[in-house]
């Protein structure tokens, strides 16, 4: 399934608030965006890539910049409060590439203090890597959970008035709904 923004020019639309009194000022609308990383990673390859001849660095992804393009090209006035960012982390011991390469490019995200990374360790196979059984791969295990579990913590607590959950796991469809039902309230 392929997603495609609309492209969306507009000019200040907040018709230069900043100029106005504070008490006169228009509320912007608070946005967190809620990213499924490896999902998210995956979906790009998959729309963007050759999986079989491009480097595994092909696909990545830069959340803020997202989560600000988001905002930005939205006709109406908003604020990117808060990215969040779900991964798995990859084990030191049975996996050391990979985790550095995880922990730089956590390292990298964070730096900004508007992005949060929430990561789990993944869970291994017996043997990995040397002897692990055919067709079993590492797996996340809670991360969908813990976006889920936040997705609708936050919105109940109120932090957020838009909320933007980027994936396509449809388990993640439970804590959409209620957090849509909220609204209605």
């Amino acid at each position: 399934m392929k997603v495609i923004l609309p492209v969306v020019q507009f000019t200040n639309c907040t018709g230069g608030d900043y100029l106005r009194p504070k008490a006169e000022r228009v509320r912007l609308a608070q946005v967190v965006l809620f990213i499924d990383y490896q999902n998210t990673y995956r979906a790009t390859r998959a729309c963007f890539h050759d999986h079989a001849t491009d480097p595994a660095q092909f696909g990545q992804i830069w959340p803020l910049s997202i989560g600000q393009v988001l905002v930005n090209r939205s006709p109406f006035p908003r604020e990117l409060s808060e990215v969040r960012v779900y991964r798995g982390l990859p084990s030191s011991h049975r996996d050391p590439k990979a985790y550095g390469a995880a922990r730089r490019q956590n390292a990298a995200w964070t730096r900004d203090p508007e992005v949060h990374v929430i990561s789990r360790p993944i869970r291994y196979p017996p043997g990995y890597p040397t002897t692990h059984a055919i067709g079993q791969k590492p797996t996340e295990k809670g991360i969908d959970v813990s976006l889920a579990v936040d997705f609708v913590t936050l919105a109940v607590q109120g932090k957020y008035d838009i909320g933007i959950l980027m994936s396509l796991d449809t388990d993640l469809i439970p804590a959409l709904e209620f957090v849509h039902n909220l609204g209605q309230a």
